[in-house]
């Protein structure tokens, strides 16, 4: 009777892909629609000030992502809604995401910075 070699289990990796996201501003209230296949990496760029479209309103908080297949879907969707950006649409889907309870990771979610002020939150 030959010894059988212990199985190792595979290490899965998995790429999901592409995300959406909204930014809303500390400092000015603002938003800013994006899409990225690395959104911490993203997010830490926003906020260092090193994207110039976004500098003046550092530092931003992630309120709303969406996961996408592809990066043309991701794409696709940056474009529709950065062409319906009213201040009502974007509020809506972030309310709309927040009711279906799919929360966002807190350390995505903030920039932690001493000279943030909160945001207020409507989360029930």
């Amino acid at each position: 009777m030959t010894a059988r070699k212990a199985e190792v289990p595979a290490v899965i990796i998995v790429d999901v892909g592409y995300y959406g996201y909204i930014l809303r501003s500390l400092r000015t209230g603002e938003y800013y629609i994006g899409q990225t296949k690395d959104l911490t990496r993203r997010l830490e760029r926003h906020n260092r000030g090193s994207e110039p479209a976004t500098r003046s309103g550092a530092p931003w908080d992630l309120v709303y992502e969406r996961v996408f297949a592809n990066r043309r879907e991701a794409i696709q969707w940056e474009k529709k809604t950065k062409g319906r950006k009213r201040r009502g649409y974007l509020e809506q889907l972030i309310t709309e995401r927040s009711a279906t309870g799919k929360r966002i990771p807190w350390r995505l979610r903030r920039h932690e910075d001493p000279r943030s002020v909160p945001v207020e939150r409507n989360e029930t």
